[in-house]
């Protein structure tokens, strides 16, 4: 996330949402989970997409990617790391 510290934010132990913060930053960004970013990054591609963000691994985090609709919008997909325990 270009440096910046990201944390997530859990619900019953399970990671549903984070929040990232910096100089700069005034957006909003929401996230989808989805149980393979690559394979829906080609679908979303297939669809008309843009990705703005190619799919990379965030240690401690997940996968993640993001990419704009036909009209703009960003929206970022992410499939969370596994977590036993």
């Amino acid at each position: 996330m270009g440096g910046r510290a990201y944390t997530v934010i859990k619900a019953g132990g399970q990671p549903v949402g984070g929040i990232t913060a910096g100089e700069g930053t005034d957006i909003w960004v929401s996230y989808v989970t989805v149980a393979d970013v690559d394979s829906s990054i080609k679908q979303a591609e297939g669809a008309g997409a843009k990705v703005v963000m190619a799919p990379m691994d965030v240690p401690g985090v997940g996968r993640m990617a993001s990419v704009t609709d036909p009209s703009g919008a960003l929206i970022c997909l992410i499939t969370y790391e596994r977590r036993d325990g």
